[in-house]
């Protein structure tokens, strides 16, 4: 609470550094840097409260901000082992609560027919309508009836809407 209150976040050397990352990290790698006097009182008040050492794994992922999974305590020493399994735990309780976000969001009759996923990737390949419905064969009037169907399903406002959400989906890819 007193982290967010004083706007620790903005000064974390921590959290600049899983912003330019997405290599894990302890803290004594980052006092290593050279460090702004924001950033050195935020180091400070944390060793102040025992959090002596700490280890970050940052976490990147399509269409969002980064995240990060940090533990601190007083042990100083951290082993390589540590690291590593902290790592792969982070990296798959993300992908856990991003699948979990994913299906509880959307409802499972919404998902996108064969067509429309087909369509949405040839637009996330930069297509327009009229391209698509050459490349498959199909009126250009089809291919916008399974654009708008594809949007109502997803519920999104627009054609690129509709293809980050099922970018974000998994139903098509980049």
């Amino acid at each position: 609470m007193r982290y967010n209150a004083s706007g620790y976040y903005r000064h974390d050397p921590c959290v600049t550094r899983c912003c330019q990352s997405a290599t894990p990290f302890t803290w004594s790698d980052v006092r290593q840097e050279s460090l702004e006097d924001a950033a050195i009182k935020v180091m400070e008040e944390a060793h102040e409260f025992g959090l002596l050492q700490g280890i970050c794994v940052p976490l990147h992922t399509p269409f969002a901000p980064p995240a990060v999974v940090s533990i601190a305590g007083e042990n100083s020493e951290i082993a390589q082992q540590t690291k590593s399994s902290l790592s792969i735990i982070a990296r798959h309780a993300l992908e856990t609560i991003l699948r979990f976000l994913l299906s509880t969001n959307e409802p499972p009759q919404s998902r996108l027919s064969r067509r429309e996923r087909e369509v949405l990737q040839w637009v996330a390949e930069g297509k327009t309508a009229w391209e698509v419905s050459r490349i498959l064969s199909l009126s250009e009037h089809t291919v916008l009836t399974h654009q708008r169907s594809a949007k109502q399903k997803l519920g999104a406002a627009n054609t690129v809407h509709a293809v980050v959400k099922a970018v974000l989906r998994h139903e098509i890819h980049p």
